[in-house]
């Protein structure tokens, strides 16, 4: 493993589920949304964001978390060699959302300070919505690459101590 995605709802754990591997690998991390936001929780011109996306996947070495299904997702997947996917349910993942309210995590450069409602309105759909996308684009560019998606976080755990 030399360079791995992390694909997943709002919620899943994706972040945490990174930089666990992040320290069982030595791989650098990058996450997305520390490169799309500001810290006044503004973001960036998407252009600038794509630009750095792209070069951040044309390294030799990474892990890089975070969905952003409608910016570079072909290329990072391309220059992918594994695929992790955390495919959990909408309540686990909201519960993750509300756990985090109040608590400044390192993949954001802002705490959110109160439970975000716009946020567990998407990830209620986000199985419906997005998840069909992401199981077509690793159909689509997951062929010569490690595959791995979790349906709970015991299976992610389980994983990650085989390490």
């Amino acid at each position: 493993m030399k360079r791995a995605i992390i694909l997943g709802p709002y919620g899943a754990g994706k972040s945490t589920f990174a930089r666990r591997l992040c320290d069982k690998t030595g791989l650098p991390l990058y996450y997305l949304d520390n490169i799309w936001f500001l810290p006044d929780r503004t973001s960036i011109d998407q252009f600038v964001f794509e630009a750095r996306v792209f070069e951040l996947a044309g390294q030799d070495r990474w892990i890089i978390e975070g969905n952003y299904l409608n910016c570079s997702v072909e290329n990072r997947l391309i220059r992918s060699d594994t695929i992790f996917l955390l495919d959990f349910p909408p309540d686990v993942c909201i519960d993750g959302i509300r756990g985090r309210a109040g608590k400044r995590t390192e993949s954001r450069p802002f705490v959110e300070r109160v439970e975000n409602g716009d946020l567990i309105a998407k990830t209620r759909v986000f199985r419906e919505n997005s998840m069909p996308r992401i199981y077509e684009l690793i159909r689509r560019y997951g062929r010569g690459r490690e595959v791995w998606v979790f349906h709970s976080r015991r299976e992610a755990d389980e994983f990650l101590e085989t390490l």
